[in-house]
C-alpha cells in the first residue's frame, strides 16, 4: 500500500491488495486480497472483490465490483451498481445507478430502480 494512499475508517483492505499513490479507500469500503486500486481512484462504500482492478482516477460509489473485473481509468460507477465477475468497463465510461453489468455483456437495471 502506498504511504500516499488515503484510507478512511471504517474500511477494510485485505493483505495482498494494492492501493496506489493518491487513491482513496473511503469509509464503508472493502478491498479483497489481490485487488488493485490504481493511483487517484476513489472508492466510497464499495466492495472490490479478489483480483479486480479499479483504474486510475476511476470513481466507484456504493457499488460491488466482482472478482477479476476491470474498471477502466476515469470510469464512473454509480450507487447500486453491480459489475459481474471478469467484466471490463471501458476507460471513461459511466455506469448509471442501479445497473447490473454481466459477463455476457448484458446490462440491466434492478427492478427496484425503475
Amino acid at each position: 500500500m502506498s504511504p500516499d494512499a488515503i484510507i478512511e475508517s471504517p474500511c477494510h483492505v485485505a493483505a495482498g491488495a494494492t492501493v496506489e499513490e493518491g487513491a482513496c479507500v473511503g469509509s464503508g469500503s472493502s478491498v479483497a486480497a489481490d485487488a488493485q486500486i490504481d493511483a487517484r481512484a476513489r472508492l466510497r462504500g464499495s466492495v472490490v472483490q479478489e483480483r479486480a482492478r479499479v483504474g486510475e482516477a476511476a470513481v466507484v460509489e456504493d457499488a460491488v465490483i466482482g472478482p477479476r473485473a476491470q474498471i477502466g481509468a476515469g470510469a464512473r460507477i454509480a450507487s447500486g451498481v453491480v459489475v459481474g465477475p471478469g467484466v471490463s468497463i471501458e476507460a471513461g465510461a459511466t455506469i448509471e445507478a442501479g445497473e447490473r453489468v454481466f459477463p455476457e455483456g448484458a446490462r440491466a437495471v434492478a427492478d427496484g430502480d425503475r
